[in-house]
C-alpha cells in the first residue's frame, strides 16, 4: 500500500509540473477599465519597481501592478524566468547568444540572462530536461 501511495505522489508531481492552466490570457487593470490580453502576444515581462511592465509586437506596453514572482506563478510553462528582472515568452524567442549570454526576442528585444539562470536557459536550448 506504501509503495503504491508513493507511485501516486510521484504521478501527481510530474502531471502538476506539467499543467497547463486553460486560461490563455492575462486581464490587466487599466484605470477604470480591464483589458485582456492574449498570451501568445507577450514577448516579455520585465519588472519596474512594484509594477510588471508587459511587452506585447514591438511598441505596445501595459502596465501592472504586481510582483515578476507572484505573476510568473499565474503563468504557464513556456513562460521561463531569465533574471530577476525579466520573464520572457519562450515562443518569442528567436535565439540565445552563450557569449555574454542573453535572449534575442523576435521582435528585436534583447534579454539579459542572468548568470544564475543560464544553466536552465542553455539546458532548454539544447533540449534536455532541466532538474
Amino acid at each position: 500500500l506504501g509503495e503504491l501511495k508513493k507511485e501516486n505522489t510521484d504521478l501527481y508531481e510530474q502531471l502538476k509540473e506539467n499543467h497547463q492552466p486553460e486560461e490563455s490570457v492575462l486581464t490587466i487593470k487599466s484605470g477604470n477599465r480591464y483589458e485582456v490580453v492574449s498570451l501568445a502576444e507577450i514577448s516579455h515581462i520585465e519588472a519596474d519597481d512594484y509594477h510588471a511592465i508587459i511587452h506585447r509586437g514591438e511598441r505596445e506596453k501595459k502596465l501592472m501592478r504586481i510582483s515578476l514572482k507572484t505573476l510568473e506563478a499565474q503563468l504557464p510553462n513556456y513562460f521561463l524566468r531569465v533574471h530577476r528582472k525579466y520573464i520572457v515568452n519562450r515562443l518569442q524567442v528567436e535565439s540565445f547568444a552563450t557569449e555574454s549570454p542573453h535572449l534575442l526576442l523576435r521582435n528585436g528585444t534583447r534579454i539579459s540572462v542572468a548568470k544564475s539562470r543560464q544553466k536552465e536557459v542553455r539546458a532548454l536550448f539544447a533540449g534536455e530536461r532541466v532538474r
